[in-house]
């Protein structure tokens, strides 16, 4: 099966709930953003992650989401504003390759965004 990155983001009302779901998602993922992590799998692996996140939650009020990114898509992200150091500064190492963080490239400012 071909990996594929995919973007998973949640909105959990309880924090007790969200930190739960924020420990597995930082096992299998890459945090971007507060709630937002960049995960490497097949279709399969990702059903499976929110499978698993699934006994963590409660399905009236919270939610988990994943949205396949396209292979062809510029992965290079633009800020408006001030980004959350959420992430790690390091080089990501997964089955199948390596993922270096966009963040860890120079930064070009240009008046209040910012392309990494």
């Amino acid at each position: 099966m071909a990996q594929n990155a995919y973007m998973v983001a949640y909105d959990i009302a309880c924090p007790r709930r969200l930190r739960r779901v924020a420990r597995m998602m930082e096992k299998h993922a890459l945090r971007v953003q507060k709630s937002v992590f960049l995960f490497h799998g097949d279709r399969q692996a990702v059903l499976g992650l929110l499978e698993k996140i699934r006994p963590l939650l409660d399905l009236q009020c919270d939610v988990v989401q994943a949205w396949r990114l396209s292979p062809t898509t510029d992965r290079a992200s633009h800020v408006a504003g001030t980004p959350s150091q959420c992430q790690p500064a390091a080089v990501v190492i997964f089955r199948g390759g390596t993922y270096s963080p966009y963040y860890l490239r120079k930064s070009v400012r240009n008046d209040a965004t910012t392309t990494y």
